[in-house]
């Protein structure tokens, strides 16, 4: 259990510094408003160096997949991304070597591990990993933003995904100002 005093922040705000460079990943966006509405309020900043900007991602999204409050929305988006990650990571650390024989065999067991990790089916996870790819790949910043706060399923947000920037700016917008509800 995390302590919280009068001057603190009780959970720590976790900051991953890129290798060589100035960058950094912050973990901590509700800490982070509640400093800003309390200036006297000092976080508790936990550093962690991770060896790649694969790793920290990684980090972090491990550490939103123990969030209790996420959306099943949300869920989804994780492990469909750390799902693109870990295929991604064994096909560049050569296991696959280059067969799709062995390419399926390592993305069957990829699916399953995950799966298995987060009590869900095989399938929810390769479902999951095809809309987070093409969310991350084609959606807009905006669009980005709305399907990883929850208030858009990743079905919507991977279709919208596949309209050009105008449109999906458009539809976020509308969603935005509350006259859309589904996509």
């Amino acid at each position: 259990m995390h302590k919280v005093s009068k001057n603190s922040i009780g959970i720590p705000k976790y900051v991953c510094k890129q290798p060589g460079t100035s960058s950094s990943i912050n973990a901590g966006k509700w800490r982070m408003s509640k400093q800003k509405e309390r200036p006297k309020i000092t976080p508790r900043l936990i550093g962690i160096s991770p060896n790649s900007l694969e790793s920290a991602l990684e980090w972090v999204g491990n550490n939103q997949l123990g969030r209790r409050n996420l959306t099943p929305d949300q869920f989804r988006l994780l492990i469909g991304r750390k799902y693109n990650r870990l295929k991604k990571t064994k096909a560049e650390s050569g296991s696959i070597g280059g067969a799709s024989n062995a390419q399926n065999e390592q993305s069957l067991q990829t699916s399953e591990f995950i799966a298995d990790e987060h009590g869900v089916s095989r399938s929810t996870v390769v479902r999951s990993g095809a809309a987070a790819e093409l969310i991350d790949r084609q959606a807009t910043p905006e669009l980005k933003e709305i399907v990883q706060s929850g208030s858009v399923s990743i079905n919507d947000a991977a279709t919208v995904a596949t309209f050009d920037d105008e449109k999906q700016i458009a539809i976020v917008a509308e969603i935005n100002a509350g006259e859309r509800i589904l996509l």
